[in-house]
């Protein structure tokens, strides 16, 4: 208990000797930064070919996979991202689940399609990865850039989590551009970039997100 309360002291202490912004600059902020990266995955997006480079899917199913993509991807991003009233962030057990459900769920939302009409080609899915990782890589920039050193407990976790969310959020648009659900494809394509997002998101958590120790007084006591 005396190391948590010194550890804690130690936290606010910190905190009361650097200029804060006010919540209404920290929303201001939050929101270019997002609206950035948002601006830039759909640049990147359109760029590519945008819905067009799916027209041999059927229309319909190509809705069914972006909506429950959409819905899978918001469930991940509350979990990973949402504080819900605390000022540590999600508890780690609930990051440690977006971290396995979110790609197994993603993976087995799109492969569940496959059959359902006939796929174009057979790729190994490059594109797909290379999709993923720029527009989710953008959007994971920007979570950084918000949390940059406030996260006080299990920043690795926090950022793999927050780099796994902002793959599925990335693979949304990307699902509505690929044409391709065979489980091939989508493990190459979709779900190793989300991962790797996620690799890099724990190096961001440890290196960017995290309170240093050394910006607080005393830290060397």
């Amino acid at each position: 208990m005396m190391a948590q309360d010194d550890l804690r002291s130690r936290i606010l202490a910190g905190v009361a000797a650097q200029p804060a912004r006010t919540r209404a600059q920290g929303r201001r902020r939050a929101l270019v930064l997002y609206g950035l990266s948002v601006a830039v995955m759909q640049v990147i997006f359109w760029y590519s070919g945008g819905f067009f480079h799916a027209h041999a899917r059927p229309a319909s199913i190509s809705g069914w996979i972006t909506g429950g993509a959409t819905l899978i991807a918001l469930a991940g991003a509350w979990g990973a991202l949402g504080r819900r009233g605390s000022m540590t962030g999600p508890r780690p057990y609930v990051l440690a689940l977006v971290g396995v459900l979110l790609p197994a769920a993603a993976f087995f939302w799109l492969t569940s399609w496959h059959g359902t009409y006939e796929e174009p080609a057979q790729k190994f899915g490059w594109r797909c990865l290379a999709l993923t990782l720029s527009m989710g890589g953008a959007l994971l920039a920007s979570i950084t850039a918000v949390r940059h050193r406030t996260v006080v407990v299990q920043p690795a976790l926090q950022g793999a989590a927050a780099g796994i969310a902002a793959g599925a959020l990335a693979g949304v648009l990307v699902d509505a551009w690929c044409p391709l659900v065979n489980a091939p494809h989508v493990l190459h394509g979709h779900l190793v970039p989300m991962l790797l997002l996620g690799v890099v998101g724990a190096a961001c958590g440890k290196w960017l997100m995290a309170i240093r120790a050394r910006s607080l007084p005393h830290a060397r006591a």
